[in-house]
């Protein structure tokens, strides 16, 4: 019995440890990048498509309000002339 709970308590740390090392804290670069990225794959999913027009509607409005809250966050950051980058898409340059 003794040994399933220590074996409890070393996965339970080397869960935290994995969580506080590798997975982005809310409101870092890493996070607003990831978030960002995620957000702008311009595409509706099978679910959304699948739903009424007033529905997509409100899924792609919510989807712009979450591209410009994570793309302010990034160009205040310093990485707004590397947004498309980010997500993939070409650069346009002068």
């Amino acid at each position: 019995m003794k040994k399933r709970l220590l074996i409890g308590a070393i996965a339970a740390v080397l869960i935290g440890v994995w969580l506080h090392l590798f997975v982005p804290r809310a409101g870092s670069v890493e996070y607003h990048k990831k978030e960002y990225a995620a957000w702008n794959q311009g595409k509706l999913g099978w679910l959304e498509r699948r739903v009424p027009w007033y529905v997509q509607r409100v899924l792609l409005a919510q989807r712009e309000k979450q591209l410009k809250f994570h793309g302010e966050a990034l160009q205040k950051a310093g990485y707004g002339n590397e947004l498309p980058e980010l997500c993939g898409l070409p650069v346009l340059r002068d």
